[in-house]
């Protein structure tokens, strides 16, 4: 089962943060790193998977390469799943975040971490 599907798949919020912390610390060879932390939030303790990419953005002098923050991943001691990514509105709860992730699977299949869910 491609991993993509097993998130999809996932029944509750604690299994799909589970995996996706799994999935994105697999790989040396892609472009991706990850950073779990324990954090404060609204509905009390939490864990916070932070997924960092190196992206390349073109200047006058060449190719400037830089880490940015693409996605935000949170679970609070509530149960309550987030999912954020620049520029676009925070998704939260396990439904939407798989209905989110498919549609942007079908729509950019080739972004880094996506890579890694195929």
């Amino acid at each position: 089962m491609r991993s993509l599907d097993r998130l999809l798949a996932a029944t509750h919020e604690a299994e799909f943060f589970v995996l996706i912390c799994q999935l994105v610390n697999v790989s040396d060879e892609k472009p991706l790193s990850a950073k779990l932390a324990s954090i404060q939030t609204p509905g009390g303790a939490g864990l916070q998977l932070t997924v960092r990419q190196a992206m390349r953005y073109r200047t006058n002098d060449g190719t400037l390469l830089q880490w940015d923050t693409t996605h935000i991943f949170t679970l609070d001691e509530q149960g309550e799943l987030s999912w954020w990514m620049p520029d676009k509105p925070v998704v939260t709860g396990l439904k939407n975040i798989q209905a989110s992730m498919k549609q942007w699977w079908e729509k950019e299949p080739a972004t880094p971490v996506f890579a890694l869910l195929a």
